[in-house]
């Protein structure tokens, strides 16, 4: 990449990667939140792009469950 070419079969990759398109995050209920996680870590770890990272995938999930967790706290407090 820093000869100035680019890699357009890398382009087509990334093109198709989506929640849609990664079985892993299809069923999911956080996709929309995390929209299917960082590609450089799925690389990283899993060696594709169209793997989720499982770490950060339950890392990701946990937050939004604590996050809506303190959310329901905050309204059920203005209610009182």
């Amino acid at each position: 990449m820093t000869d100035g070419s680019f890699n357009q079969e890398m382009q087509k990759v990334f093109r198709t990667s989506n929640v849609f398109t990664k079985e892993k995050c299809t069923s999911c209920w956080a996709k929309f939140y995390c929209s299917g996680g960082c590609a450089a870590n799925a690389q990283h770890y899993s060696g594709s792009i169209s793997e989720p990272y499982e770490l950060g995938c339950e890392m990701e999930k946990k937050r939004l469950e604590c996050a809506l967790a303190l959310k329901a706290l905050e309204f059920l407090d203005e209610e009182e």
